[in-house]
């Protein structure tokens, strides 16, 4: 688990300390870092990837990342245990240097069984952004604590894309991260652990209880893709219409049943994308979520929360981070659990948990940590 993050010159983050828990909730005004943090983790995350890959995406070119103007190095790092083992990585991005190349240093440092791997460095350097790369020092591949941070997923949950019906060939079919593929998933699950599939649907049934059951359908998709042929000894690409058995989402309500999943509601499809996510045989180690709140009800949050405790329970490695800008929600979670965020006068972020707040010993038995935080808001981040 990620117990620290730290961040320079990151975006808006030039010099935060974030404490994390098992479970953490991000809050403050729009644009104050909260979304910047959770990308700052995927990041790291990303160093699973090969050293290239990650380093030539257009969402990581360092002019967008880096703090404007900053001169120092840009530097994520995390620190935590993992698998009982302390340890830290970190990220730090050099440059660019007078002939423009972009140096990158990748560290990973901890104690680990057997006394392998006690510290590991990658330095990558990069010619004119994006247009040519060499890689130095090796891999991470098999590096225990890479192993287990790379195991992450930032959620972008699309209701459209959760309602589509869909079919998949891996042998155990995941949800991604905008929430495509879910009806695959589900029927495996189903098939593969019928127990924690009737475990799951009590769980939405909880969360949502007008929802009286879920089945799985077959139904035949129609697919455009993208098919390399030759003509003349030349390579083309033309589109071909696939055609594939997979499954659709069919619910049953209260008040209706034979329901296609494109008819319930936003707070139902990402329940049940997410709760899925969380219980599925390829549930990610580190979930990462902004606007935990969309499309419920408060007394709906109060279950979903409930719910996410019992999972965290029963698998003790899943930690998760989400950002809010509901108090209802807030309510539901300690004042050690909630990250503030503030916006600084020279646009740079503050970060202090709402138990640090100098009044909180005083007012922590008269108000929940919602109102708490209501009441005194971000200011005394900012001015900390």
């Amino acid at each position: 688990m990620i117990e620290t993050a730290y961040f320079e010159n990151f975006k808006a983050l030039r010099a935060a300390t974030v404490p994390l828990s098992n479970l953490t909730l991000i809050v403050g005004p729009n644009a104050s870092g909260k979304t910047s943090i959770l990308q700052g983790l995927h990041l790291l995350a990303q160093l699973g990837t090969p050293v290239h890959e990650l380093v030539t995406r257009g969402d990581c070119d360092p002019g967008t990342l880096r703090t404007s103007g900053a001169s120092a190095a840009m530097t994520l790092r995390i620190e935590g245990q993992w698998n009982g083992t302390q340890g830290s990585l970190g990220l730090s991005l050099r440059g660019p240097a007078d002939d423009g190349r972009i140096d990158w240093e990748y560290t990973v440092v901890g104690k680990w069984e057997q006394g392998k791997w006690k510290h590991k460095t990658i330095k990558f350097q990069a010619g004119s952004w994006g247009s040519g790369s060499r890689q130095h020092g090796g891999t991470f591949n098999d590096h225990p604590l890479l192993e287990a941070v790379k195991s992450t997923v930032l959620l972008h949950l699309d209701p459209t894309k959760l309602a589509e019906p869909s079919y998949s060939e891996a042998i155990t079919p995941r949800v991604e991260f905008d929430g495509s593929n879910l009806s695959a998933a589900l029927a495996d699950m189903a098939i593969a652990v019928p127990q924690d599939y009737q475990q799951l649907l009590e769980r939405i049934r909880a969360v949502v209880p007008p929802m009286q059951g879920l089945r799985l359908e077959k139904t035949k998709i129609e697919d455009d893709q993208w098919e390399a042929v030759k003509q003349d000894g030349e390579p083309l690409f033309r589109r071909v219409r696939t055609r594939s058995v997979g499954y659709r989402i069919v619910l049953d309500f209260l008040t209706g049943s034979g329901l296609g999943a494109a008819q319930a509601s936003e707070g139902t499809l990402l329940t049940l994308g997410l709760l899925t996510i969380l219980t599925g045989p390829a549930r990610p180690r580190l979930v990462l979520i902004d606007e935990f709140e969309r499309g419920l009800h408060p007394k709906a949050l109060a279950e979903l929360v409930r719910q996410i405790r019992e999972i965290q329970r029963q698998f003790p490695d899943l930690q998760i981070v989400g950002t809010t800008h509901s108090p209802y929600l807030v309510d539901h979670f300690h004042a050690g659990e909630v990250v503030i965020t503030a916006l600084r006068d020279d646009g740079s972020v503050a970060v202090g948990a709402l138990n640090q707040h100098p009044e909180f010993d005083r007012w922590k038995d008269e108000m929940s940590p919602g109102e708490f935080w209501s009441t005194v808001g971000e200011d005394w981040v900012r001015d900390s």
